[in-house]
């Protein structure tokens, strides 16, 4: 009997500090999504940055044009 009520007991501990965690995890992921990127997002807007271009145009293709070209001895020892 004391066993059972102890085995309870812990059962209940852990699923009580699952859900703390749970919570205390949802909380935090929000914080940082609403302060990182949606502050980011908000001052690229108003700095008139846009990260996608989804204009709709009449386009044959919607790659952007590569500036230059690199030449062979940049791609040695990139790192």
């Amino acid at each position: 009997m004391v066993k059972d009520f102890i085995g309870g007991l812990r059962h209940g501990a852990r699923a009580f500090g699952d859900l703390i965690s749970d919570s205390v995890n949802l909380v935090l992921l929000i914080a940082v999504y609403f302060v990182g990127i949606g502050l980011v997002s908000v001052i690229a807007r108003l700095a008139g940055k846009r990260f996608l271009d989804l204009g709709r145009g009449k386009r044959e293709s919607y790659w952007n044009p590569v500036a230059k070209q690199p030449q062979q001895d940049d791609f040695y020892r990139m790192f």
